[in-house]
Parts: structure tokens; C-alpha cells; sequence
């Protein structure tokens, strides 16, 4: 059992960390290949190390959702290529075993802050806001599958998720619309 020494030398070690995500993040979105960097990130990149932060690459495409552990370890070297062929600095690569880490920040495509100052409203805004984004993304990662002759997968016709727990039930994501979710929150969402 750690000592609370222990845990205090954990924390701030792990207080320096920043986990940024891959896709959308750091390189253009273009799963399930990897995009070009996106402008400005490796200046951010090397703005953390600049500050004596720590960047740490985080991706969900080392989550045992998208594959197997051979998977997820080739994605891993893939993405540590990128970064080498990119000129971004030597970093670790967090191998998605041990689920959400602590760390002093968390920069993610898909993130949406829900501090104590954020109301709830705003924070509704801004999943509506990524959900009808990643809706168009998966509409024209369709037409892009369909147009290279992959139409009859299985991939390729549905919300994208090989895990799919989004109410869609396989769908296509054109078929799914922002307001069917909406409707679908009850009372007290102004909170």
C-alpha cells in the first residue's frame, strides 16, 4: 500500500503530464488512416516542454474496443512513427492499459469542460456541437468507403463504432440526426 508520501511524489509527477489525443488532435482526421499534422501542434508540443510539461499521446486507437493487443501494439508503433516523421519530440505514448490516467490536463478533439464555473447548458452545447461534427466526419468516411468499392462491409455502413452502444443500432450515420438525441434528454438538463 502507497504511503501518502508516496501518493503526493505520484501526483505531482503525474500532474505535469498533458495527454493530448491523436486523431483530430494532433494530425487531421483521416481514420482509419493518419492524418498530417495539424497546424500548430507541434509548436504546442514543443510549447509543454518549453513550460516543463510532459506530453503524453493518448489515442482510443490503442483501446481494446478497436482490436487486439496485436492491434493495438502495431497502432502504438504506427503512432510512434508519425511522430518521429512529424519532428515532434520523443515522447511517451500511453499503451491504453490502464485506462484514464491522472494528469495536469487532458487536450482531446472531443473535449468538453465541465468544471465547477461551466453551467450545464454550455456543456450540452458543446456535445451537440462535437456529435453533429463526428456525424459529418462518419457521412464522408462513408461516401470515401463507398467510392473505393467497400460499400458492403460492415464498417463502412455503420456509425463507425465497432462497439456500437450509440443508439444507432448499426445505422448509417446519415440516418441519425443531433435532435433525435436531444429529445432523449429529460428534465432538470438545465442543471
Amino acid at each position: 500500500m502507497e504511503t501518502s508520501r508516496e501518493k503526493m511524489k505520484h501526483y505531482r509527477l503525474r500532474g505535469q503530464e498533458v495527454l493530448i489525443d491523436f486523431d483530430g488532435t494532433l494530425c487531421e482526421f483521416n481514420y482509419p488512416k493518419l492524418g498530417p499534422p495539424r497546424d500548430g501542434a507541434l509548436d504546442f508540443f514543443k510549447w509543454l516542454i518549453e513550460c516543463g510539461l510532459r506530453p503524453v499521446v493518448w489515442s482510443s486507437r490503442l483501446s481494446l474496443d478497436n482490436g487486439s493487443l496485436d492491434e493495438m501494439h502495431a497502432q502504438r508503433w504506427a503512432i510512434i512513427r508519425w511522430l518521429k516523421n512529424n519532428d515532434f519530440p520523443q515522447c511517451e505514448v500511453d499503451d491504453g492499459r490502464v485506462g484514464k490516467r491522472l494528469a495536469l490536463a487532458y487536450v482531446d478533439d472531443r473535449g468538453v469542460a465541465a468544471d465547477s464555473g461551466t453551467p450545464w447548458h454550455a456543456v450540452k452545447e458543446r456535445v451537440m456541437e462535437i456529435y453533429t461534427r463526428e456525424l459529418e466526419k462518419w457521412e464522408a468516411y462513408d461516401e470515401r468507403s463507398q467510392a473505393s468499392g467497400s460499400e458492403g462491409s460492415d464498417e463502412s455502413s455503420t456509425c463507425g463504432s465497432t462497439a456500437c452502444n450509440c443508439k444507432c443500432d448499426g445505422a448509417r450515420s446519415s440516418e441519425i440526426r443531433p435532435v433525435e438525441l436531444a429529445a432523449e434528454h429529460g428534465p432538470g438538463d438545465d442543471q
